[in-house]
């Protein structure tokens, strides 16, 4: 029976949920509660916008005929609420993009078709938001119905069975199927196209993305007015911080309340939003009946109680935060430039801006994640801006809610995490405990009053989690006896250990501290090394040029993208843009950059044989199924099914008068196999499938000893410091019981079985001795 409290709670949430999606909206209607700032917004910005919404709305009614696609869902949705959800996700996709190269070698961007995309699913989700709400919180009268009805039967040429075919059209948008994505990128674009005209924030403009690529995409960008804005919205929220509420973001919010258990393949997580177990991608072609949900309790007995975790904001590491963001000192102000920035742009000032006014709004009460996974099995929360599996101030900001115990060794393994997260773990423990204890009197200068020593504090590598960790660890120093700082051991190229550990590579397994005797390795260094020594050796006439030029100028660095990425199936080009980034303070050709590549890809495979071997493996089993227009289906050692089905998209092309987007359809089986795709993206898939069941499993294995307060990253586990010892020993435990088990042999059975294809089986095994992870102290570190 629910008592009253948790009546009230739910209820709550319920409310909540429906913020998420129009948050402040209401206070926006309500201009006597508003901040000078806010009013100011909405004078300038949000008002234009809702006007022009709303006058698109009289010319959708007293159009004639067959509507444009994004003309039922403006019609639909209330102005005000339109034009909020608007700007505020055209500001959170601007905060999310980075100029930074991903694994691949490609830049990512606030796109016009991937901007467009998400506002048309935010519109989306509102719609049945309004609709499910309504039923949930006792209110069976929908405004959408009567929104629409009003502009439908307006556009009716013939007024025989008007009534009837108006509400078809309604009943059709309430299923799913209808929200497809020509819809989606429709009311989208339609929507940043009144953006644009009516609040001169955003500029649309093409560029080239990527590092050599010379074909240009459309691509949203902050008008010098958009920056005024920021700058504006900055100085007036010193005022108003927790006074007049947040201007966060539409997007999924944590919950204040446990997330619903998943039992089904939707409707956990959230009690009103739509939700899906597993997310999908729509070049892979994946239907619902591939999940057995009797085979896979472990996963789910793990996403719910990842799920079960409450959190709160830490305080002081926010004020601290705020101030800092908020002074006018140029030194407080390094705190925010990563080490090859010169000054802020203003994406990375919408996303700083962005979590502040989220964690305004979360600073109340405990709070919680509902969870999801990719079609790998891995373990993602659902909200996104702040959340564990984010940035250096996204993790810092929160902990667990629940204390935990503080004695001599919670004391020992939080000094291990300040160490790591100051950037020294490549020390042994011993040296990080004992650096801890000689920088004691400068820790605690910084614990008290931070900006003292912002010398120190700026050479942290992760400067928030430092700031977070040794506020913890000062303070177990000088007798607390709780803490609730969760402390995270990460493992060491994670992807390489696993593929280590499938080949049984005893030499690459030692090398990635699956196995270890000694001093933490660096894979980094070895590689470097092993590139200098051929690059050294290199007397080739014909290469002899590009070799002399990158003598005495390869460091680790060169080397780091490279080898992180290896795993997740890195193209020769991939690896190409990643080192012309990573080495332009020295302003090579392209053709030395290509020699180097060669280079290091012969570095990876003479340090990495067996991994290299597994790689070349699945690469030339999948080419082979490709060939046959198959699948690869596999099933994890959590009994969670994975299916890489890419298939070749149908490109199509949105034009109106406005705008023109291209995008692709969702991919059926009536598609041919993206060959090329199904070979590249094996390796990455099958690696973090394998990560993702070892996740599940360590999961489930604290769960049974006892530890309640859990978060996860991959391949980074984090608990309270006094439970750190156990979780160490289940880590080694999990992945020893793992790769005890034939695993490339059941994947290449459970090919053959499928499809009759006659496939090679792997057979460059190694004389690995799995059993010595159990000793292996650096392997998770």
């Amino acid at each position: 029976m629910t008592n009253q409290l948790d009546e009230g709670l739910m209820l709550q949430q319920m409310k909540r949920e429906r913020e998420s999606f129009s948050l402040g909206a209401e206070r926006f209607r309500q201009k006597s509660t508003l901040s000078t700032f806010q009013q100011g917004f909405l004078e300038e910005f949000l008002q234009p916008l809702t006007d022009a919404i709303k006058e698109r709305k009289v010319e959708i009614g007293n159009e004639r005929g067959k509507a444009q696609l994004s003309d039922y869902v403006i019609a639909a949705l209330a102005e005000d609420d339109l034009a909020l959800i608007t700007l505020m996700t055209i500001m959170y996709t601007l905060s999310i993009s980075h100029k930074d190269v991903d694994e691949k070698g490609h830049e990512a961007e606030a796109t016009f078709r991937r901007t467009a995309m998400k506002l048309g699913e935010q519109c989306r989700d509102q719609f049945f938001h309004e609709i499910g709400l309504g039923h949930a919180l006792g209110d069976p009268e929908l405004s959408v119905d009567s929104r629409l009805k009003v502009v439908l039967l307006a556009r009716q040429t013939n007024k025989w069975n008007a009534a009837r075919r108006t509400q078809e059209t309604i009943d059709a948008m309430k299923e799913y199927e209808w929200w497809n994505l020509a819809r989606l990128i429709a009311v989208g674009a339609a929507l940043i196209d009144l953006a644009i005209k009516s609040t001169g924030l955003f500029s649309k403009t093409r560029k080239a993305l990527g590092v050599d690529f010379e074909k240009k995409t459309a691509v949203l960008n902050l008008t010098p007015a958009g920056l005024n804005w920021l700058a504006k919205k900055q100085h007036e929220r010193r005022k108003h911080l927790h006074e007049t509420g947040t201007m966060a973001i539409p997007i999924n919010l944590p919950t204040v309340v446990p997330p619903k258990p998943w039992t089904e393949l939707r409707g956990g997580g959230y009690f009103a939003t739509p939700s899906v177990l597993v997310k999908k991608n729509g070049e892979n072609f994946i239907g619902d009946e591939h999940y057995d949900l009797e085979q896979m309790p472990e996963v789910l007995s793990a996403v719910n109680a990842l799920q079960n975790t409450p959190w709160r904001v830490n305080a002081p590491v926010f004020e601290m935060y705020v101030r800092c963001w908020d002074s006018d000192s140029k030194d407080a102000k390094k705190l925010f430039l990563d080490a090859d920035e010169k000054k802020l742009g203003s994406e990375k000032i919408a996303n700083i801006e962005s979590k502040i006014d989220l964690a305004v709004s979360l600073l109340d009460s405990p709070f919680y994640y509902p969870y999801q996974l990719d079609f790998r099995g891995r373990v993602y929360a659902v909200p996104q801006t702040i959340n564990h599996q984010g940035d250096d101030f996204a993790r810092a900001l929160i902990e667990f809610a629940d204390p935990g115990p503080v004695d001599d060794v919670a004391e020992y393994w939080t000094a291990i995490h300040l160490a790591n997260v100051f950037g020294l773990n490549k020390y042994t423990m011993d040296k990080r405990y004992a650096w801890c204890n000689e920088n004691y009197q400068v820790i605690e200068a910084l614990v008290r009053e931070p900006l003292s020593q912002l010398d120190f504090w700026l050479k942290a590598d992760e400067r928030w989690g430092f700031l977070s960790a040794a506020r913890a660890w000062v303070a177990s120093k000088q007798g607390a006896k709780e803490s609730h700082l969760p402390v995270f051991i990460d493992g060491r190229c994670n992807g390489l250990q696993h593929l280590s550990a499938m080949s049984r590579d005893p030499q690459a397994a030692k090398a990635v501290n699956v196995i270890s005797d000694g001093p933490p390795q660096d894979i980094y260094t070895e590689v470097a090394e092993k590139l200098k020594e051929i690059v050294e050796a290199d007397d080739d006439p014909e290469t002899q040029t590009f070799a002399k030029f990158w003598r005495g100028k390869i460091e680790r660095s060169v080397v780091k993208k490279p080898v992180m990425t290896t795993p997740y199936g890195v193209t020769p080009e991939g690896i190409k843009r990643q080192m012309k980034v990573a080495a332009r303070s020295h302003n090579p050709t392209m053709y030395a950059v290509a020699y180097l590549r060669d280079k290091v890809i012969d570095a990876l495979a003479e340090a990495m044989k067996g991994p290299t071997d597994v790689k070349n493996w699945l690469q030339k089993v999948a080419k082979m199924m490709a060939k046959e227009e198959e699948p690869i289906i596999w099933t994890t050692p959590t009994g969670f099914r994975v299916v890489q089905d890419y298939r070749k998209p149908l490109f199509k092309r949105l034009v109106t008068k406005a705008y023109s987007v291209q995008y692709y359809l969702p991919v059926d089986g009536s598609r041919p196999v993206n060959k090329s795709k199904q070979e590249l993206g094996i390796i990455a898939n099958f690696v973090h499938s394998m990560d993702a069941a070892h996740l599940i499993k360590v999961v489930n294995a604290l769960g049974a000893v006892g530890v309640k307060d859990i978060a996860v990253v991959h391949d980074s586990y984090g608990v309270h410091a006094r439970h750190v010892p156990v979780m160490n020993k289940l880590i080694r435990q999990q992945f020893l019981e793992m790769y005890k088990q034939p695993i490339l042999e059941r994947f290449i059975d459970e090919q053959i079985d499928r499809t009759g294809i006659d496939l090679p089986s792997f057979e460059k095994y190694g004389e690995l001795d799995i059993e010595k992870v159990l000793d292996s102290e650096y392997f998770f570190s």
